[in-house]
């Protein structure tokens, strides 16, 4: 496609994603930059910048071209995802909160924006919002590592529910977990209901 039509956007975008999987990141942003010249109104290529310039590690280049993408088509929901995980980590819950809630209205059954968005709720101290989001995670998959150990602290740090915390965590250890801190968390967990009878 690209000899025969070297001009062609879908052809400069295609070898732009091939130079992504590849980790030839300059190069990469190099075809998009060339494809934006044809095409400057093409949402997937200023995702694909995005993600490039998100590998340079160069998170304020990638939001804006997340923006760019979704400025002109919105329901892009590879945009919509790259866009909420990058506010998750500048602690920029609202904006997660929005980007995910685009992704789930697209495909409710997403695992990492399901995720994502329990994290937004625990950020902007919406706790029942955010354990709805792993309850919704866990009856798709009960032993979700990640859903059971957030639900777990949620309920144990921030509602003060400490029996229920107890079985999302032992739930967590049942299921076999790589979760290296999960008896430390039962742990803790045991101590505060102890404190709790204690001051009845």
């Amino acid at each position: 496609l690209l000899f025969d039509n070297p001009g062609d956007t879908r052809a400069q975008k295609t070898l732009a994603r091939i130079y992504f999987l590849a980790k030839r990141y300059r190069m990469s942003q190099m075809a998009s930059a060339n494809a934006l010249r044809m095409d400057d109104k093409d949402a997937d290529i200023h995702n694909n910048l995005g993600l490039t310039w998100l590998k340079e590690g160069n998170e304020e280049a990638a939001v804006l071209e997340f923006k760019k993408a979704l400025e002109l088509g919105g329901e892009n929901l590879e945009a919509n995802m790259n866009l909420g995980l990058i506010a998750v980590e500048a602690a920029d819950y609202e904006l997660a909160a929005q980007s995910f809630q685009k992704v789930l209205k697209q495909n409710p059954g997403q695992i990492e924006a399901l995720i994502g968005m329990g994290i937004a709720y625990r950020g902007i101290l919406e706790m029942d919002s955010a354990v709805e989001q792993y309850d919704t995670i866990l009856a798709i998959d009960k032993c979700q590592e990640i859903a059971l150990l957030n639900r777990g602290i949620v309920q144990h740090l921030f509602q003060k529910k400490y029996k229920e915390a107890k079985k999302t965590f032992s739930n967590l250890q049942e299921c076999n977990s790589n979760e290296p801190n999960v008896d430390k968390w039962l742990a803790k967990v045991d101590a505060d209901i102890a404190e709790e009878v204690r001051a009845a």
